[in-house]
């Protein structure tokens, strides 16, 4: 568990030295992509899903590109083709690895970058209790969320065509990313007492409903009629995270007057819808574990809200306890989640080979 907590001091020590000096955040930025990607591309094979990307990639490698484009294989085809297209640069499977690293994190890195007043905090919550870690497991799925996040200006600019452009793209490699087209509509809604009780209540309905929509959606498509992974069995654990977010926002919202912040402002509103929706979405998955993956789509988003709402404090010395606090429990949180799972303990891949 050492090297997780290595990880988050790392984030914080270098963030406090160089993010102050404005000309030294991109330097920041860059070297702390370094350390993530140096750490998440050379792991070993301590997670699940790792051992089927390196044997897929293996499998893809012999195929030809027009076996690919005539058959059907379980993985979307933007991810087969990825995979052969990467064999003609290197026939060592650890490469499929390294790409899906580099892509997810300088994706999420860099546009943190773009859109938050304290990234060393933002990185430190993606790192701590965002999707970093979780991309050593699932991580097609992350790629296709950095994806997704890469077109996060034109969500928040309202342009519909050029963000479903990223969505599509992330598509290609997970074809869950296909409902953030339908969710902007629900993400792009003004914020107002109104829309947030009508959520809650959509919300509760949806939820006690979730079976009956489960079936419903097995028979529109068949191919998941015997599909029975992540339908049952969800972690409370999962409750965490989102809903420590969420009061924290609450509180920052109604007691430190930052309601005008949120709703003024364009962006804010956005990130404030993606939150709530995340949240509601991390609760269904105490039904059906796998709508959690959803949830993957807009917990991003709450990376960039938490440090803009503390940038509005006026209270300086309150805002400086929190943001410790914040920092404090995103160091301790791998430690207590991670500890005695399938990541614990990290080694390097080459233990493996």
């Amino acid at each position: 568990m050492i090297v997780y907590l290595l990880i988050g001091i790392l984030i914080l020590v270098f963030g406090l030295v160089f993010e102050k000096k404005i000309k030294y955040k991109l330097f920041y930025c860059f070297f702390i992509s370094a350390i993530l990607i140096f750490f998440s591309a050379l792991r070993g094979d301590f997670t699940s899903d790792y051992f089927s990307y390196i044997s897929f990639f293996d499998y893809v490698k012999g195929l030809d590109f027009a076996y690919i484009w005539n058959n059907s294989f379980y993985n979307e085809k933007g991810f087969v083709f990825l995979n052969k297209i990467l064999s003609l640069i290197s026939t060592n499977n650890l490469v499929i690895i390294i790409f899906m690293s580099i892509l997810t994190i300088l994706s999420f890195c860099f546009k943190l970058k773009k859109h938050s007043p304290t990234l060393w905090l933002s990185i430190l919550i993606f790192v701590s209790i965002g999707n970093f870690y979780d991309s050593f497991n699932v991580s097609r799925q992350i790629m296709a969320a950095s994806i997704v996040f890469l077109g996060s200006d034109y969500l928040f600019e309202g342009k519909f065509f050029k963000y479903s452009i990223f969505v599509l793209i992330a598509a290609l490699f997970h074809r869950t990313a296909i409902l953030m087209i339908p969710l902007y509509f629900l993400i792009r809604i003004k914020i107002s007492f109104k829309n947030i009780i009508l959520l809650i209540v959509l919300g509760t309905a949806a939820f006690f409903a979730l079976p009956q929509l489960i079936l419903l959606a097995q028979r529109i498509f068949p191919s998941y009629q015997d599909y029975s992974y992540g339908m049952s069995g969800g972690n409370f654990k999962w409750l965490i995270a989102p809903i420590s977010l969420l009061i924290f926002v609450i509180y920052s919202i109604v007691f430190k007057r930052a309601n005008s912040f949120v709703i003024n402002d364009g962006i804010n509103n956005v990130l404030m819808n993606c939150l709530i929706i995340y949240v509601i979405f991390t609760i269904f998955g105490m039904q059906v574990p796998m709508i959690t993956r959803i949830s993957t789509y807009l917990q991003p988003f709450s990376w960039i809200l938490i440090p803009k709402l503390l940038s509005c404090y006026d209270n300086k010395k309150e805002g400086f306890f929190i943001t410790s606090a914040i920092a404090l429990l995103c160091l301790v949180y791998p430690l207590v989640v991670l500890s005695g799972t399938g990541y614990d303990p990290y080694y390097f891949c080459w233990r493996n080979r």
